[in-house]
């Protein structure tokens, strides 16, 4: 009788942010310049109850006006218990460049959540995958939107760590821009990488750890550019703040983004992470992950041990064979030296050894109390 919920609220033109749930009472939309009113659509849960919206005369349409519009939806329950629902609606004006929403077409969840008026963020993609999609979403289609510069269905190619993903959007008139930037952070593969050729382990290997870069950075500033794994160069400095090559003290935001190099490296060939286990195949960097996906090679998630010692290799290396390879020999001789020490101290005899211990013993003490300390030997 006092249910005083509604089970269902729909304002249109626009997206109620956060979607719709009955036990949350505040909500925000955004529509373009076009929207002259905003239409509202609910449902009571409760038998006997209604809905009003307030100042609107008994409509269920609001006017709106440019800017904030406040909208406030009255639930009486069948008891007069009353409760408001408000959702502000933004109105835009033609000159302001906003998003109404944002999201990967892979579905890989923005950090933070979308929200119009932030415009950084992050989301990580798993080793496998090679792109994504952006997939914006304007209140007014008179605006226009570009995804790193060309049409928002192409696709983006993921690079070896971070992915820059830059939404553009433009005004309805054309006056105003905003930049709506993802960073894509590719998982790291867990196996090591063998570049084919020399020359790329030079280029693309961190000097460190000598392993392929992952998230290359340079040193704001250094000569030849200093270029790094991130994650290695802010571990070694984290104490320093100091170039490891040359000891320059960092500057302000002292590292750049390298990410033409880690676009390079994503075309050299590097062999399969499972060579090791029998795999011929070589390829571009970008293939990897799919690749691995379907490797004949690839180890089980739960490895045998009889996998790895019953293999060629295992046994060519360090399997156990009738004859060995290498014949070992020991021989058992006893020094001249040791022959005299054994003889000074009575050879073998475990008392007189213990004797002789005693005997230095005391000998030792007396010459530390001559001198005039004494230590506690035991």
């Amino acid at each position: 009788m006092d249910d005083c919920d509604l089970k269902k609220l729909v304002v249109s033109p626009g997206t109620l942010e956060p979607p719709f749930q009955p036990k949350i009472t505040q909500y925000k939309l955004t529509v373009g310049v076009e929207a002259l009113k905003a239409t509202v659509n609910a449902m009571p849960s409760g038998n006997g109850a209604s809905y009003q919206i307030l100042g609107a005369a008994g409509s269920k349409s609001v006017p709106l006006k440019e800017g904030v519009n406040k909208i406030i939806i009255e639930v009486a329950a069948e008891d007069g218990t009353l409760k408001q629902y408000i959702v502000e609606a933004t109105k835009l004006t033609a000159s302001t460049p906003l998003l109404s929403g944002l999201k990967i077409a892979e579905n890989l969840p923005l950090d933070p959540a979308f929200s119009m008026s932030v415009y950084e963020y992050t989301c990580t993609a798993p080793i496998h995958m090679t792109s994504v999609i952006a997939q914006p979403t304007v209140p007014d289609n008179n605006m226009a939107v570009i995804v790193n510069g060309s049409d928002v269905s192409n696709p983006v190619q993921l690079l070896m760590g971070n992915t820059k993903v830059e939404v553009n959007v433009t005004s309805a008139n054309g006056t105003q821009s905003q930049i709506y930037r993802i960073i894509v952070v590719h998982a790291r593969f867990p196996w090591s990488i063998t570049f084919a050729h020399p020359s790329d382990a030079a280029e693309f290997e961190c000097p460190i750890i000598l392993k392929a870069f992952y998230q290359p950075v340079s040193i704001k500033g250094s000569d030849h550019k200093h270029i790094f794994s991130e994650s290695v160069v802010k571990f070694l400095t984290r104490k320093t703040m100091c170039d490891p090559i040359d000891e320059t003290p960092f500057a302000q935001d002292w590292y750049v983004p390298e990410y033409e190099l880690d676009r390079r490296m994503m075309d050299a060939t590097i062999y399969c992470c499972f060579k090791y286990r029998g795999c011929p195949n070589a390829m571009a960097l970008s293939e990897l992950g799919t690749h691995i996906q379907q490797c004949s090679f690839r180890p089980p998630a739960e490895l045998d041990a009889k996998d790895v010692t019953g293999t060629s290799w295992y046994q060519t290396e360090f399997g156990l064979t009738p004859k060995l390879k290498h014949a070992i020999k020991h021989s058992v001789e006893a020094r001249n030296w040791e022959k005299n020490l054994r003889d000074q101290v009575h050879g073998d005899n475990a008392a007189m050894l213990s004797s002789d211990a005693e005997n230095f013993i005391k000998t030792y003490r007396a010459m530390v109390s001559k001198s005039g300390t004494f230590c506690d030997v035991p």
